[in-house]
């Protein structure tokens, strides 16, 4: 899973500026990484990828009514930083092309993947932004004996249905946006953006040589003695017999532990995690106590006896 820094390298204007100087980052910059955060757009550097940041930018905060706003108070929206309230330009954004937020091989995630996950994305700009302080859309806040809890029940109900009308509401949200973008600010990247194209292009070349797994081209033995190693017999045969079932709680985990037998998992920061370009849905492995700890899901799981089983599959 990739942890968001906001770097401020690849931009040529105030937000590298401000925060050489002043080793602080500008309240703008904080918008743009909860906007970054809840549109899945990693960094961006290109003007197809501003563009299409707005686009999402339209979707995900429909509910604050950008297009009004732009057209008739010439801005986007207003959001918090340590409890004062700012205004969000289109001036904001263009002054920070060329910003990072997470290092990924992609700039950012497929439209078809943001319109399936738009709820998921805010609810981490949510947490992100709780966190560290700054808000354009809170989450309630509740309190119990524990303590202080995220209610993040009213975000469905912000999201508007992805209807026909709302996607050409947000195409011309960008467009008009992007005629008051000056050119100049895509033109003469700085050496260090060039230099970090040329990683990406690297990296994704290594990731075009991934394996690519196959549950159903497994042998049906090697699946029942994966099953009958993480789960009890009785239990393994009754997956073998139900395909919705088998997709929900034996897939995942045979998949796991092809990973972990041929390498494709490292460490990070919080345990083992995939490696990049290897695609894995940690709402597949969350705990019953809550949240993902794939060292925790592989001891509780027997994967280390299941991975001699699938090491090699699919390999070379």
């Amino acid at each position: 899973m990739l942890n968001p820094i906001l770097n401020f390298s690849f931009c040529k204007g105030l937000p590298l500026y401000h925060f050489q100087e002043k080793g602080d980052v500008l309240p703008a910059s904080y918008a743009m990484a909860w906007c970054m955060t809840a549109t899945s757009v990693y960094r961006i550097f290109t003007k197809d990828n501003m563009k299409e940041f707005l686009f999402r930018l339209a979707i995900t905060l429909h509910s604050m009514d950008l297009l009004e706003n732009w057209l008739i108070k010439d801005r986007l929206m207003t959001y918090t930083v340590n409890d004062k309230e700012y205004v969000f330009t289109l001036d904001d954004i263009i002054m920070h092309f060329g910003i990072e937020l997470f290092d990924a091989h992609i700039n950012l995630s497929s439209r078809e993947q943001y319109l399936d996950n738009v709820v998921s994305g805010m609810m981490g700009a949510m947490l992100m932004g709780a966190m560290e302080g700054f808000s354009i859309v809170e989450p309630e806040i509740t309190e119990d004996e524990e303590g202080k809890l995220l209610n993040f029940a009213l975000v469905k109900d912000s999201i508007p249905e992805i209807s026909t009308n709302l996607i050409a509401k947000a195409g011309f949200f960008a467009d008009d946006l992007m005629q008051f973008i000056p050119e100049e600010t895509f033109e003469h990247p700085k050496a260090e953006k060039l230099e970090k194209e040329l990683q990406l292009i690297e990296r994704n070349e290594r990731i075009k040589h991934l394996p690519v797994f196959d549950v159903h081209k497994i042998p049906r033995k090697t699946i029942r003695e994966c099953l009958e190693t993480i789960y009890i017999t009785e239990y393994a045969q009754k997956l073998l017999k139900d395909k919705h079932e088998f997709e929900q709680k034996a897939k995942p985990l045979i998949y796991l532990g092809w990973l972990y037998a041929n390498g494709l998992l490292q460490n990070g920061e919080g345990g083992l995690e995939e490696q990049e370009g290897i695609l894995l849905e940690y709402k597949d492995y969350q705990l019953e106590e809550g949240g993902y700890n794939l060292n925790l899901t592989i001891e509780r799981y027997n994967i280390e006896y299941v991975a001699p089983l699938l090491k090699g599959l699919f390999i070379g």
